[in-house]
Protein backbone atom coordinates (compact mmCIF):
# COMPACT_ATOMS: atom_id res chain seq x y z
CA UNK A 1 0.00 0.00 0.00
CA UNK A 2 1.55 3.27 -1.00
CA UNK A 3 1.09 6.65 1.28
CA UNK A 4 0.85 10.04 0.27
CA UNK A 5 4.84 10.65 -0.70
CA UNK A 6 5.13 6.59 -2.62
CA UNK A 7 6.18 5.16 0.38
CA UNK A 8 5.15 1.71 0.40
CA UNK A 9 3.88 0.36 3.49
CA UNK A 10 4.01 -3.66 4.43
CA UNK A 11 3.71 -5.90 7.69
CA UNK A 12 6.67 -7.64 5.83
CA UNK A 13 9.17 -7.39 8.85
CA UNK A 14 12.16 -6.93 6.27
CA UNK A 15 10.47 -4.03 4.77
CA UNK A 16 9.39 -2.26 7.77
CA UNK A 17 13.69 -2.68 9.00
CA UNK A 18 14.26 -1.54 5.91
CA UNK A 19 11.91 1.31 6.57
CA UNK A 20 13.25 1.77 10.04
CA UNK A 21 16.59 2.32 8.48
CA UNK A 22 15.91 4.55 6.34
CA UNK A 23 14.13 7.03 8.94
CA UNK A 24 17.11 6.58 11.15
CA UNK A 25 19.58 7.06 8.50
CA UNK A 26 18.20 9.96 7.46
CA UNK A 27 18.49 8.18 3.59
CA UNK A 28 16.40 7.51 0.61
CA UNK A 29 15.32 4.18 -0.10
CA UNK A 30 16.78 3.04 -3.73
CA UNK A 31 13.62 1.89 -4.74
CA UNK A 32 11.65 5.27 -4.92
CA UNK A 33 14.49 7.38 -6.21
CA UNK A 34 16.65 5.12 -9.16
CA UNK A 35 14.84 5.04 -12.64
CA UNK A 36 14.56 1.21 -13.32
CA UNK A 37 13.43 1.88 -15.94
CA UNK A 38 16.90 3.83 -17.94
CA UNK A 39 18.05 1.83 -20.66
CA UNK A 40 21.52 1.17 -19.17
CA UNK A 41 19.48 -1.35 -16.82
CA UNK A 42 17.82 -3.10 -20.00
CA UNK A 43 20.43 -6.24 -18.45
CA UNK A 44 18.95 -6.32 -15.10
CA UNK A 45 16.16 -9.03 -15.96
CA UNK A 46 17.37 -10.96 -18.47
CA UNK A 47 18.34 -14.65 -18.77
CA UNK A 48 21.97 -16.21 -19.40
CA UNK A 49 20.65 -16.62 -23.36
CA UNK A 50 18.78 -13.33 -23.05
CA UNK A 51 21.98 -11.32 -22.08
CA UNK A 52 24.44 -13.00 -24.47
CA UNK A 53 21.90 -12.04 -27.44
CA UNK A 54 21.51 -8.22 -26.13
CA UNK A 55 25.47 -8.33 -26.13
CA UNK A 56 25.53 -9.63 -29.03
CA UNK A 57 23.30 -7.20 -30.93
CA UNK A 58 26.17 -4.29 -29.22
CA UNK A 59 29.14 -6.24 -30.43
CA UNK A 60 30.10 -7.58 -27.34
CA UNK A 61 30.93 -11.64 -26.07
CA UNK A 62 31.34 -12.61 -22.49
CA UNK A 63 35.19 -11.74 -23.16
CA UNK A 64 35.43 -8.37 -24.48
CA UNK A 65 32.24 -7.47 -21.55
CA UNK A 66 35.05 -9.40 -19.40
CA UNK A 67 38.26 -7.59 -20.27
CA UNK A 68 36.56 -4.08 -20.42
CA UNK A 69 34.73 -3.87 -17.15
CA UNK A 70 37.61 -3.54 -14.84
CA UNK A 71 39.30 -0.62 -17.03
CA UNK A 72 35.46 1.74 -16.53
CA UNK A 73 36.02 1.62 -13.25
CA UNK A 74 39.40 2.23 -12.46
CA UNK A 75 39.83 6.04 -11.26
CA UNK A 76 42.81 6.70 -14.03
CA UNK A 77 40.36 5.40 -16.45
CA UNK A 78 38.91 7.93 -19.63
CA UNK A 79 36.10 5.42 -20.35
CA UNK A 80 35.20 1.83 -21.44
CA UNK A 81 37.96 0.21 -23.93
Amino acid sequence: MATKSGEQKSDNPLAMLQQGMKFFLRLEHQLEVVDYGKANFIHADLSPEGMRRAMKERGDDEMTVFRASPRRHLPWSTGPA
